[in-house]
């Protein structure tokens, strides 16, 4: 099933971890994923909320994961300055 989404979803999850050094206590995580950016159905601009939205959550550390593109890596050479 192909899902295009139309606004940023953020969804938050406490982790408890048995065993973490104290220094990790509270650290601040937040995943970006499945991006499948093919300049179609993930416009720049919902692409640029979801880094906002990241930005606003300040995070001790952003994760990239999933796929980044649907098929070619073309489109997202647009995005580079």
């Amino acid at each position: 099933m192909l899902r295009r989404y139309q606004k940023v979803r953020i969804e938050s999850h406490d982790i408890p971890v048995r065993g973490l050094p104290r220094f990790l206590d509270g650290l601040r995580i937040t995943q970006l994923s499945d991006f499948h950016y093919d300049g179609d159905g993930l416009t720049q601009e919902l692409l640029l909320d979801a880094i906002s939205a990241s930005n606003e959550l300040n995070p001790d550390m952003v994760v990239l994961t999933g796929d980044y593109v649907t098929d070619s890596p073309a489109p997202i050479y647009r995005l580079v300055p």
